[in-house]
């Protein structure tokens, strides 16, 4: 973190009347499939995959996960007050008062929205909250300060969960950065909620290794786990990653190599799988 100079920008905006909110429907469409990679992703709404199942080792289309160094890490200049740290009210909320804007602020450090491990400097950075109870599969919106737009994207904010995500291109802020509007431009959400699968999966998961294993009385033919970036009780970024798990028989266990999986600064958020 850098200096504590807190901004109360967005607070005056939303005062003056500045802050305007507007949504586009929001499409529900089905929990993605085993066999589907095309949903969850960064920026561009491409899947960062690792594939590969066993012990033969994993690729990823984006590089992998990274995983050097926790999601929290980086500098910021706050553009607002740390109201989900106060326990104040959010500065806006979207999508009929679902989704809570809780911080907005400048970010210069890790880097992932573009699905490989990047540093940024001096970006926008915004903070979510999803209290709503449906669960949300992919939230794009925009910040502008009246001269210039900047585009997220997140992917798999669950009922409950807090986010932090960056400007999708890695834009620098301007620096007379002064927030006017927030607009929802797309929304999806799970038909089906998403669920780890107790029942089916048991997942142990190390620094490069989720082990996973049927538990379930009959054979699965293919599957994913999807999980992202968690630092400081929230997720970061809003890439969601997945690794597939292959067919798995009744009662087996296989070793999935992930590159740059740690088990401190990742979370398993949902599984799939076909029989």
């Amino acid at each position: 973190m850098t200096m504590k100079k807190t901004v109360l920008l967005l607070l005056t905006a939303f005062a003056a009347g500045c802050i305007m909110l507007s949504s586009c429907g929001g499409a529900r469409v089905g929990q993605t499939a085993a066999s589907d990679r095309t949903v969850t992703g960064g920026g561009s709404g491409s899947t960062s995959e690792n594939n590969g199942s066993g012990g033969s080792g994993s690729t990823s289309e984006n590089n992998g996960s990274g995983g050097n160094g926790s999601g929290g890490n980086g500098s910021t200049r706050e553009y607002a007050a740390e109201a989900a740290d106060r326990g104040e009210a959010p500065l806006v909320s979207l999508l009929q008062n679902t989704v809570d804007v809780l911080t907005v602020k400048e970010y210069s450090g890790r880097f992932i929205e573009k699905g490989r491990v990047e540093t940024a400097k001096n970006v926008l950075c915004v903070t979510l909250k999803n209290n709503g109870a449906d669960d949300i599969r992919l939230l794009d919106f925009e910040v502008s300060d009246g001269a210039k737009t900047y585009a997220f994207s997140v992917t798999t904010l669950l009922s409950g969960d807090i986010v932090t995500v960056a400007e999708k291109n890695g834009e620098t802020v301007r620096r007379d950065f002064k927030a006017k509007s927030i607009k929802v431009t797309r929304t999806e959400y799970f038909d089906i909620k998403p669920s780890m699968n107790a029942d089916v999966f048991e997942l142990d998961c190390s620094d490069g290794v989720i082990n996973v294993k049927n538990i379930s009385d009959s054979d699965i033919s293919d599957g994913y786990i999807y999980y992202k970036e968690f630092s400081d009780g929230g997720y970061f970024g809003g890439i969601t990653y997945r690794i597939r798990t292959g067919g798995i028989k009744s009662g087996e266990a296989k070793r999935l190599s992930v590159s740059g999986f740690t088990a401190e600064e990742h979370r398993a958020v949902f599984t799939t799988y076909v029989r």
